[in-house]
């Protein structure tokens, strides 16, 4: 699956700030 980079977007690959990166970010994915 290819990566999709959003400006802004940082990726973190610890386990709880991933996934506040990710919550963070799911409205500016959804914009696309």
């Amino acid at each position: 699956m290819p990566k999709i980079v959003v400006q802004g977007y940082v990726a973190d690959t610890t386990g709880s700030s991933k996934d506040t990166n990710e919550n963070a970010n799911r409205p500016l994915l959804q914009q696309w």
